[in-house]
């Protein structure tokens, strides 16, 4: 039986929250803390790291726990209401740091905020994932609402990482810029999420309360994921591009400004042209998967982000812009797939593993979302290593070395990583009955 689009809708808007929290940090909070705040590159990026590290071992802990909650909401939706309304609070106030007199001082305000929002973070989106594996046992309706939730995801990208910034350059920049953009941004995160939380009060979209089956102690639980050979080679497909994304989303900023003469609107622009063209394509990816399945599309998609990756290692001082803007938005073409394809094969391995009479969705998404962090926190990390190993001085635009770092990693980073993903991806379960189905 179909689910009605509203509810599915209702659902995929919580994306639009989660999508911009991921994603502002990942694009501005680097920049933010060296070039606004003047933190060393190593201290930003232990603020970036330690939040996430933190959200990657509770996720696993939260899902576990929503699996066996009780109550007149659902086993999801309490845990997603309390990490919404915190989620909210802290982001608004991440970018609001107080003038203190010292660096040290203002990194550690930036870094337990920020580990704040990743515990709210933690609370809403490891239940919120695990839905629709819940929502229907049919694969390609699964693959629809991934699809819609994908697009949301993608809009609170867009928001993220390109209203943002132009939001930071309208209202001044500096302190001022970024503290106006945080209170924008957390309340359309807030809203976002609420309005997910209700949308989702119908018995068959809050998760169901899968009575009589396997109540596993936590570690049993644990080990019966991560016992998963197609979500742990899945998982590391995921980890290896979350981290590029991630990496590349943090050198950003400084290609626009160091390299290319720019400014945080610049940024906004690059990064709304390969998202508009993500969103453009979604439907294309889905209609794909259909006709060829999951893995080999996400193969393809792979292999075409390495190729398109490499050609801004071109990017220069006077490359024209226009050729920038169209190798961005090819680069979207491709990130569609990336974003969509693997959450579709998530609810695939989690829906197999329901048959069996598992009630573990949480657990699963707790491990994922605990990937997803890991990665996002080790793109921006890799970042800062490479900034503070090639001497990055904020004050010096001309600095050979560090900008020729910048150019190899935007360039040969995803190429690499990418290699490594369709390597794993050959040894996936599913990609043997997509074949044998295609002849």
């Amino acid at each position: 039986m179909a689910i009605a689009r509203k509810t599915i809708l209702g659902y995929a808007v919580g994306s639009l929250g989660t999508g911009v929290y991921l994603t502002v940090p990942s694009v501005l909070l680097l920049f933010f803390m060296t070039d606004t705040l003047g933190i060393s590159a190593a201290l930003a990026g232990v603020a970036i790291v330690a939040p996430k590290v933190l959200g990657a071992v509770l996720d696993p802990i939260v899902g576990w726990l929503s699996d066996r909650t009780r109550s007149r909401w659902g086993r999801r939706r309490p845990w997603m209401l309390v990490g919404a309304l915190g989620l909210g609070c802290t982001f608004m106030v991440l970018f609001h740091v107080p003038d203190f007199a010292t660096a040290d001082a203002r990194f550690l305000y930036v870094l337990l905020v920020f580990l704040a929002s990743a515990v709210c973070y933690s609370l809403f989106a490891t239940p919120y994932i695990a839905m629709p594996a819940e929502m229907s046992p049919q694969s390609q309706e699964r693959t629809r609402i991934m699809a819609w939730r994908m697009t949301m995801v993608l809009t609170g990208v867009i928001i993220g990482s390109a209203v943002a910034p132009m939001l930071v350059s309208a209202f001044g920049g500096g302190r001022q810029g970024y503290g106006v953009m945080s209170l924008f941004i957390g309340a359309a995160c807030v809203a976002a999420m609420l309005t997910s939380v209700v949308a989702t009060r119908s018995p068959s979209s809050a998760g169901t309360e899968t009575g009589g089956v396997e109540r596993a102690p936590f570690t049993s639980t644990l080990l019966g994921v991560v016992r998963n050979p197609a979500f742990v080679r899945l998982s590391a497909v995921f980890l290896v591009q979350t981290s590029i994304f991630g990496l590349t989303g943090a050198l950003l900023p400084y290609v626009v400004s160091r390299i290319l003469g720019g400014d945080e609107a610049l940024v906004g622009a690059l990064l709304l042209a390969l998202l508009v063209t993500a969103i453009a394509c979604m439907g294309f990816w889905a209609w794909a998967s259909k006709r060829w399945g999951h893995c080999r599309c996400l193969i393809g998609a792979s292999i075409g982000h390495a190729v398109v990756s490499l050609t801004l290692f071109e990017i220069g001082p006077g490359y024209p812009l226009p050729l920038v803007f169209l190798q961005f938005a090819l680069v979207g073409i491709f990130y569609a797939a990336l974003l969509l394809l693997p959450f579709a094969m998530l609810t695939d391995v989690i829906a197999k593993d329901q048959l069996e009479s598992h009630a573990r969705e949480g657990a699963y998404t707790g491990v994922w979302t605990a990937v997803e962090k890991i990665g996002l926190a080790t793109g921006p990390a890799l970042a800062a290593l490479l900034l503070s190993l090639s001497d990055y001085n904020p004050g010096d635009g001309a600095d050979a070395p560090a900008l020729d770092m910048i150019r190899w990693a935007i360039a040969f980073g995803p190429a690499a990583a990418q290699a490594l993903a369709v390597m794993l991806l050959f040894g996936y379960p599913a990609l043997h009955s997509e074949r044998r189905a295609a002849a």
